[in-house]
């Protein structure tokens, strides 16, 4: 089995945005589900790798503090060799509130790495659940190299691509066609050629008052017509109910999974 990397996870995202911005994909919903999920497992990943730097630098941090205090504990001794007896009591009070203050700032330390760590320990439980996701959802929708092989529903049908035929046991079969629909694409260029209609008609509208009587009618008659035509490419333009089910259908697929 490939090893799957990061790196292999984005090389996966860009083949399915090209897929889909090609239009080449038969099977929409469920790019777009592995993609959400991929990109998921992306961003939690990329999460744990931040918390561990953070980590790492509160680790330091810890072990600078501690470093300072073993310095400070022979200072303290040399301090003490050379002054003897003499003013012992004043510098043994600086130095425990020194030390206070020290271990304060260790303890406060100590609190923010194990806060660090639980946040990255419930991160790498989420990336864990993420990355499961796609391969549960790709391995439940694993086609077999031929229709010989079972499936736990029974027997893999033949697929043809015309209306008609018939299975080899004898029931109708499911045509399959290779003609993937973009609705979200059409809309919007839908809504960039009512643009340009537009921007017509106000030229036109613009150039009216410029022209002679008889001109004006023809003129006339052209912006009643882009005026018409802007309005039927804007109809173009909004969901169709076929695309606004497969978005409900994909959010429906998204809770059941999370």
């Amino acid at each position: 089995m490939k090893q799957v990397t990061m790196e292999s996870v984005k090389q996966r995202i860009a083949y399915i945005e090209d897929l889909n911005e090609s239009g080449v994909g038969t099977k929409v919903d469920e790019q777009q589900f592995e993609l959400a999920c991929l990109r998921q497992l992306v961003a939690v990943t990329e999460q744990v790798c931040e918390l561990n730097k953070a980590l790492d630098v509160s680790l330091r941090v810890q072990v600078y503090q501690a470093n300072r205090i073993i310095q400070m504990l022979d200072e303290i001794k040399r301090a003490e060799s050379a002054i003897g007896s003499t003013g012992w009591m004043g510098i043994d009070t600086a130095i425990t509130l020194e030390l206070s203050k020290l271990n304060k700032q260790i303890s406060d330390l100590q609190g923010q790495v194990r806060a660090l760590t639980e946040q990255r320990d419930a991160l790498v439980v989420e990336m864990k659940s993420a990355f499961e996701k796609p391969q549960a959802y790709l391995t439940w929708h694993a086609i077999p190299p031929t229709w010989e092989d079972p499936l736990p529903c029974g027997e893999y049908l033949d697929v043809h691509d015309t209306d008609g035929h018939k299975n080899s046991d004898g029931t109708d079969c499911w045509p399959v066609y290779a003609k993937p629909e973009t609705p979200a694409t059409d809309a919007a260029i839908a809504s960039l050629r009512a643009e340009g209609v537009e921007m017509l008609r106000q030229k036109l509208e613009q150039e009216i008052t410029k022209c002679y009587q008889d001109e004006q009618i023809g003129l006339d008659s052209a912006v009643t017509l882009a005026t018409d035509f802007a309005v039927q490419l804007r109809s173009q333009s909004a969901p169709s109910p076929k695309a606004a089910a497969i978005a409900r259908q994909f959010e429906q697929v998204k809770g059941v999974q999370s």
